[in-house]
């Protein structure tokens, strides 16, 4: 992100067996990382859907660890099918099952750090799939830390665990507050991203399966673009938006975090990055109604080096979708190595639920449409001089909103390459020596 600052996409798939597995960054600057963003599919195979709807997303700073898991069940009688979610302090990966309202099916600690790799421990064997940002570099500072929100509409929360301003933060949360192996049914999750530079900006995504409806399947999203986390909840066929969180104030040793909507407090687990001062966005861009092809984001003004996406099927921003099921966590770096973890539950199922995960290998959007299809897909092809190119393969058939985090300046002064030969090189323009 900033000059000597680095981030990487390394998809993974879990180890065969417990324990140990270093996964290790094959195009890394030769550097030890000093944070991991974790997301890991339900999907057990690349590019294919994969049934029961189940994701997790974890962080890391090499000393605090937090992480979700958010599952909703498959071909289950549609009165009983049950969704859930998990929360946990001393984890990277925490994944429910996928028909068990909230058990463990698996997890896995963060290790250690090392050259170009991060070693993680699991709880037992697996085969999921999914990425892992490894984020690098000397002036890079990172922090993990959970904050609950104040309780009261406008009212105020701080954090001064960071010790530095920083200048994006990415954050995460389930239905539940931080602590070890908390879980409940009625599942839900948000992922969302705030920025610093100039104005704050947010983008977050949010979604929600009800659990054992009494009738048919229920479920909700939300794309917002003025806080970072937020909460929907499913009852009765319901829809409803509940507490959220924006970051208020980047603080020069923290931050703060304002409740919006409702008078709960609510707890997301945050990491913090400081780039150097480096500029950020965070926003939400629409994608034109069954368009394929090339699709120029322009907003953000500068050519980054870290492209973070998530989104539901949805057409209008700060709207709750209703009948809609959708969630997905995508990145891209600057190598264009991209990988985007997705899931759906399929609304209003009368007989058997329908839900599905999907670990995309060269997409950075996987906005799913049913249990065979998908509704939109995109993979990024360039970082330009005003913000990012995507290539849309499949379009929805119509106008869809897509949540954008824009992470870090690509400056030509100190730029890390990939030799042809696999060799690795530090590159200083002579001008600026």
């Amino acid at each position: 992100m900033a000059t000597g600052c680095h981030a990487r996409v390394v998809h993974f798939q879990g180890s065969g067996s417990s324990g140990s597995q270093t996964i290790t960054d094959a195009l890394g600057p030769g550097q030890t990382p000093k944070a991991a963003l974790f997301v890991l599919s339900g999907a057990t195979s690349l590019d294919t859907l994969t049934s029961n709807g189940r994701i997790s997303i974890g962080m890391t700073d090499g000393t605090t660890q937090r992480s979700v898991g958010y599952a909703t069940e498959d071909g289950a009688v549609a009165g009983s099918a049950r969704s859930a979610a998990r929360a946990d302090v001393d984890t990277v990966i925490q994944m429910p099952a996928g028909n068990a309202g909230g058990a463990l099916d698996i997890e896995a600690s963060f290790s250690s750090f090392g050259n170009n790799s991060v070693t993680i421990s699991w709880s037992a064997g697996t085969t999921l799939r999914g990425f892992v940002v490894l984020f690098y570099g000397e002036v890079l500072q990172a922090n993990v830390v959970s904050l609950a929100g104040s309780s009261s509409i406008g009212g105020t929360a701080s954090t001064t665990a960071p010790g530095f301003q920083p200048d994006a933060i990415i954050g995460v949360r389930v239905n539940l507050a931080f602590s070890a192996d908390n879980s409940t049914s009625n599942g839900m999750i948000s992922f969302g991203v705030a920025t610093r530079a100039g104005s704050i900006k947010h983008m977050c995504s949010a979604a929600t399966v009800e659990n054992a409806s009494g009738g048919n399947t229920s479920s909700g999203v939300v794309l917002r673009d003025d806080v970072i986390l937020t909460t929907l909840s499913s009852s009765g066929g319901t829809i409803s938006s509940g507490a959220r969180l924006a970051v208020s104030a980047f603080n020069a040793d923290g931050f703060t975090v304002t409740t919006s909507n409702a008078a709960v407090s609510i707890e997301g687990a945050f990491l913090s990055l400081r780039l150097a001062g480096d500029t950020c966005w965070a926003g939400v861009e629409t994608v034109t109604a069954g368009s394929t092809g090339s699709k120029s984001i322009t907003t953000p003004g500068f050519k980054g080096l870290l492209a973070i996406f998530t989104g539901p099927r949805s057409a209008t921003v700060n709207t709750v979708g209703s009948g809609q099921g959708q969630f997905f966590v995508g990145a891209c770096d600057r190598n264009l190595t991209q990988g985007a973890a997705g899931l759906q539950a399929v609304d209003n199922q009368t007989s058997t639920s329908a839900t599905h995960s999907a670990m995309r290998s060269v997409d950075c959007v996987d906005v799913q449409q049913n249990s065979t299809t998908y509704d939109w897909l995109a993979n990024q092809t360039a970082f330009t001089s005003s913000g990012l190119t995507l290539n849309v393969s499949d379009a929805g058939t119509g106008d869809r909103i897509l949540g954008v985090a824009d992470l870090g300046v690509d400056r030509p002064d100190l730029n890390w390459l990939p030799e042809a030969t696999g060799h690795r090189r530090w590159r200083r323009q002579l001008a600026r020596m």
